[in-house]
């Protein structure tokens, strides 16, 4: 069916049953608003491959009792749903698959929904908007494109929310809104509307069962920013919630590498303790020095480099060759050679880490 001017439908307008505009072309928009719909737990609005140059409108105290079905639709201007109210108990209020948005898809200011929304494979020019919005049912943003995506503060969305694999421009969020149950493995977006403390993201990213993509995606837009310090701390929180899952062995060798180095994202931890250790061995050795290997032969003695000596590992300032130390500053020699080596060990692997993700 074609329409060569717009489809508007008188305002207050009520009706039981499916409401069927499949495959139809609209020259100009569509406007539903105020309308009443009623088919519960059916579909109550079906625009299947419907066409419009303009604009879809259901709001203005629009309401259906059962599904909307948007499939394979193109709207060149935008879809408006704001103060709409859509009701589908244990079912699917709103499924927009493989649509075409030349605008925004707009569900705010006083949006309510009883049931799944799903859009699926969707191209949104501008802002999919759910700002002031209450859903009582999952959402589902899977495969969607948009210029941006709009979480408000009076957002309220109470079952699991799926964003796996869309892609966004901006993301204008309030991570506290995000509810218990988030899935966003290959969810991206380009920037942040608006910065937030490095630890309010990482709360929203441990909404989700482990996944190293999403704290790499934010890491990128922290850094984009110029946020580096940011940056590192979210790869950081990556590398800690990775090795709860990981074996006793490596969870101890991820241990170790958190301790000294912080996996590569705190360098300075390294110096902190090698001067820590180099302090201990100076003091004790100043005061304890061990006898030469070949008396008349042997250097000076000094305590800071034979210190040094020992913790280096390659290194050789000549005073470990030259002087062997007995009883307990044995076993002080022997953990700062193995202390040497390990911060060595972790410190390659971290810097080996934090380049990679550069």
């Amino acid at each position: 069916m074609e329409i060569g001017s717009g489809l508007r439908a008188t305002p207050g307008f009520e009706a039981a049953g499916e409401v069927f505009l499949d495959s139809t072309q609209v020259s100009g928009s569509v406007n539903l608003d105020g309308g009443k719909l009623s088919n519960p737990g059916a579909t109550a609005l079906s625009l299947r491959r419907l066409g419009a140059t303009g604009r879809l409108s259901c709001s203005k105290g629009f309401s259906a009792d059962g599904e909307i079905v948007l499939i394979g639709t193109k709207v060149e201007g935008s879809m408006e749903f704001h103060g709409a109210s859509l009701s589908n108990p244990g079912g699917r209020v709103l499924a927009l698959w493989e649509v075409n948005v030349g605008g925004g898809i707009d569900c705010c200011e006083g949006f309510t929904a009883q049931g799944t929304l799903s859009i699926r494979n969707c191209r949104i020019a501008a802002t999919l908007c759910f700002a002031e919005t209450t859903i009582d049912g999952d959402l589902h943003l899977r495969g969607v494109e948009a210029g941006s995506l709009k979480i408000g503060p009076q957002t309220a969305l109470l079952r699991a929310v799926d964003l796996r694999h869309s892609r966004v421009g901006v993301l204008d969020d309030v991570p506290g809104q995000w509810p218990a149950h988030l899935m966003m493995n290959g969810f991206t977006y380009d920037s942040l509307e608006a910065p937030l403390p490095v630890q309010e993201r990482l709360g929203w990213l441990a909404k989700e069962s482990y996944q190293p993509q999403p704290y790499e995606q934010l890491a990128s837009v922290y850094r984009r920013h110029g946020h580096d310090e940011a940056a590192r701390d979210v790869l950081l929180a990556k590398q800690r919630r990775r090795r709860t899952g990981q074996r006793l062995g490596v969870r101890l060798w991820g241990y170790v590498q958190d301790w000294t180095v912080g996996y590569g994202y705190r360098p300075f931890r390294a110096a902190l303790w090698l001067a820590a250790v180099v302090l201990i061995g100076t003091v004790v050795f100043a005061f304890h020095q061990p006898p030469a290997f070949k008396p008349g032969e042997a250097p000076p003695f000094n305590a800071f480099l034979y210190s040094l000596d020992l913790l280096l590992p390659i290194i050789s300032f000549g005073q470990e060759t030259a002087f062997g130390p007995r009883g307990p500053q044995q076993w002080l020699a022997a953990a700062m050679i193995t202390s040497g080596w390990i911060l060595a060990t972790t410190i390659l692997a971290g810097l080996t880490r934090a380049l990679s993700r550069q």
